[in-house]
């Protein structure tokens, strides 16, 4: 879409101070942080084991897909940054032992803090005149 908008406006623009910027659409990510060392309780006997571990990230960072400005040659287009942002967040994790008495029964990974890191500024796109 963004493509034949810019293939239309390099047809009609007459402007030589143009600057051809567009707009491309990058995809989101999720990044994971080394895992948490969770310890539970394992235990065997007659040949059962039994284990409580749990895999827990340090971290989630995700960044949501957006657009970013690159120069399009021939486009006829450019961009402003509007209103609009987008969140990257970061989410940290910690273990999380559950006992009886004093015997550790389960481990879980649980959410410490959910926290938005960076903003993305969103961008429209205008023809040049």
């Amino acid at each position: 879409m963004i493509q034949l908008l810019c293939l239309f406006a390099s047809l009609f623009s007459t402007s030589p101070e143009c600057p051809d910027i567009g707009l491309k659409h990058v995809r989101g990510t999720v990044e994971y942080g080394r895992d948490l060392p969770c310890q539970g309780f394992s235990a065997s006997a007659a040949g059962i084991s039994v284990s409580t571990s749990a895999q827990c990230p340090s971290f989630v960072l995700v960044t949501p897909a957006h657009d970013v400005p690159v120069h399009q040659p021939g486009c006829g287009t450019y961009v402003k940054p509007n209103d609009t942002f987008i969140d990257v967040t970061k989410q940290t994790y910690e273990c999380k032992t559950s006992r009886f008495l004093f015997f550790p029964i389960g481990v879980s990974c649980n959410l410490k803090r959910d926290a938005v890191v960076a903003k993305i500024p969103g961008y429209s796109l205008y023809a040049c005149q």
